[in-house]
């Protein structure tokens, strides 16, 4: 039976490597950085929070685009659990405020697992995937919606009395 997976310790240089490289790519929706050009394997493949999939290229046109220039970019966690001596998970959290297509800002919260791989001795991405965000629903501007944000873990309460009735096949998690 072969090694089990191990949680990083704090003091460990790969995993400090690993989440500061974390730290920059969720930063550059911001900073137009250029480190996934640097930490995203040629192979690369990633999962949207929309479901789409996206390659290294995309990536890298995307952070590139000063036209979706987000700010308040932080990550919020990451955790790095060793597999074996070349691979590696990343489970971790992320938050940003961007622009959305009617210009309004509006807070982006994701919850995202990335696969490393050390190839050639150089730590790579080789696959991410980014969880849904919440989406506010705007057809009920009188409901009050409060949104928490823990650690990206979304929930909303709602209090209007009349959301059921307005529309029953919306989900009521109240």
């Amino acid at each position: 039976m072969g090694k089990q997976a191990q949680w990083a310790k704090p003091d460990d240089p790969t995993a400090k490597f690993i989440i500061d490289s974390e730290r920059q790519w969720a930063e550059a929706a911001c900073t137009h950085g250029h480190i996934a050009e640097n930490i995203l394997a040629d192979d690369f493949l990633g999962t949207s929070p929309e479901g789409s999939r996206f390659t290294k290229a995309e990536e890298v046109s995307d952070i590139a685009d000063v036209s979706k220039t987000a700010h308040d970019c932080r990550i919020i966690d990451a955790r790095v659990r060793f597999f074996r001596g070349d691979l590696a998970m990343v489970y971790g959290s992320e938050s940003s405020v961007r622009k959305a297509a009617d210009g309004a800002s509006q807070s982006r919260c994701l919850i995202w697992t990335d696969t490393w791989i050390k190839r050639n001795g150089e730590w790579l991405i080789i696959a991410a995937h980014e969880g849904p965000q919440f989406i506010l629903p705007r057809e009920f501007p009188a409901i009050q919606i409060r949104i928490l944000c823990d650690r990206c873990r979304v929930a909303a309460v709602w209090w209007a009395g009349r959301a059921r009735a307005q529309r029953p096949d919306l989900p009521h998690l109240y």
